[in-house]
């Protein structure tokens, strides 16, 4: 099957030509930003579908994952299966990433090639600090945003030893001695994709994402159906808290709470998962006020 004939390669239709080209000769002269609130809405939809078509590169799908269900066709799956009804497998946990390049250019280079200049000299002699450079108009609070939005997109797992890159090190390198093989610095590959090729990819690699890659919240909900049941807390649609209203302990991983996605925990994470767990349940509790059979609802109300 090609990427043409399963229907998932986007092509704008005239409706959608035409936009892009009165906004073409717009955009020379007023940017999407500076035009009327409407203007600007249709403006982005255009600059949308224009990059839908030119900038995302279909990989195939890669997934034989039993959570594939065509019974669920009316309805979002909880593993972002038919979120897009024409296309129900885009997106979903275990679906491979497409690309933002054409695959043709997303061959690696060989690993010599790949290693030279060493990522360890660039490191040291680049990118080194060898004193603090405060960071004025960040915390980490950034750093632990940027982490919990992450986790909301992808993972591809934890990394198998055997295969490392092998970095060489010089003799007086402070390179941890346990992370070094016949002195070189070794470092983890990302998870090969080992569900079958088609033809039309050619030298391109593909990998897949554990998580679903929509921008669904799921690093609190969950990619998958038995852990959103797991953290829910069976009334009025609300996560489940202890009395103390935080996140109970996760039995599987100890020292994370339990959520959709607590991979690489620190306290950072835990603020903010905390933090939109509460969210989620007072939004419930707005909603279950709003409407409540009797009561008139109101911004008020919901507000609340």
């Amino acid at each position: 099957m090609s990427r043409e004939n399963d229907g998932f390669v986007f092509h704008r239709d005239l409706l959608q030509w035409v936009p892009d080209v009165i906004y073409r000769a717009v955009n020379f002269f007023v940017t999407w930003d500076k035009l009327p609130t409407l203007l600007g809405a249709v403006n982005l939809s255009a600059f949308r579908d224009r990059l839908r078509e030119r900038n995302l590169h279909h990989t195939g799908y890669g997934t034989t994952s039993p959570r594939w269900n065509t019974g669920n066709d009316r309805w979002r799956s909880a593993d972002g299966s038919f979120n897009s009804l024409d296309h129900p497998r885009m997106g979903m946990a275990g679906a491979r990433f497409g690309r933002n390049f054409a695959l043709s250019e997303c061959v690696p280079d060989s690993l010599d090639d790949l290693l030279e200049p060493s990522p360890r000299v660039i490191s040291e002699e680049l990118l080194a600090r060898h004193e603090f450079i405060p960071a004025t108009s960040l915390n980490l609070l950034a750093a632990a945003w940027i982490q919990f939005e992450t986790h909301n997109w992808f993972s591809h797992g934890a990394p198998k030893s055997g295969n490392e890159f092998k970095i060489p090190l010089t003799p007086n390198d402070e390179w941890p001695a346990d992370e070094r093989i016949d002195d070189c610095m070794k470092i983890r590959r990302t998870v090969c994709d080992e569900t079958p090729r088609e033809p039309w990819l050619g030298a391109t690699p593909t990998f897949r994402n554990l998580n679903s890659h929509w921008w669904d919240a799921g690093q609190i909900y969950g990619s998958d159906r038995a852990r959103q049941m797991q953290i829910r807390s069976g009334a009025d649609g609300k996560i489940a808290v202890g009395d103390d209203g935080m996140l109970p302990a996760d039995p599987v991983h100890p020292g994370a709470d339990l959520t959709g996605f607590n991979d690489n925990w620190w306290v950072g994470l835990s603020l903010l998962h905390n933090l939109f767990a509460r969210e989620h349940n007072v939004i419930c509790d707005g909603a279950r006020r709003g409407i409540r059979p009797g009561r008139t609802r109101s911004y008020s109300s919901m507000r609340a």
